[in-house]
């Protein structure tokens, strides 16, 4: 069972205020853990592309089970024009920790780089 309150998304992006985000372009990622103390079996969400993903730009999410890579999503790409569903079995996990990746493609104005490329993910539910 799950209840549900206010709105439920992020958007992962060069400069969308994720912590500990590394960038080593092209590559752009983060680990978010979350200490779930065995009292779910089911982690959902749903991943979409972001506005500004061009046609060479690409995303996918993973997650850990105690440390331990335990499913990949689907790759999101700028076509990707139905929301991917990622349910992840967690039954018996103490710590989670959820992995967006993307890899961006870059359009240059006056010398100056712009990052394209990011994935939203919406809808995350724990599930007991």
């Amino acid at each position: 069972m799950f209840t549900q309150v206010g709105a439920n998304y992020a958007i992962f992006t060069y400069g969308s205020g994720w912590s500990n985000t590394r960038e080593s372009w092209p590559d752009l990622n983060t680990v978010v853990e979350y200490y779930v103390d065995q009292k779910y079996r089911k982690l959902t969400m749903k991943l979409n592309p972001y506005k500004d993903t061009d046609s060479l730009s690409w995303g996918l999410v993973k997650v850990y089970v105690d440390d331990k890579l335990t499913a990949t999503s689907d790759v999101i790409k700028q076509k990707t024009d139905k929301a991917i569903e990622f349910n992840v079995d967690i039954t018996g996990a103490k710590y989670i920790k959820i992995e967006p990746y993307v890899r961006e493609s870059a359009d240059y104005l006056g010398g100056v780089r712009y990052s394209t490329g990011g994935i939203i993910l919406w809808d995350v539910k724990l599930w007991k």
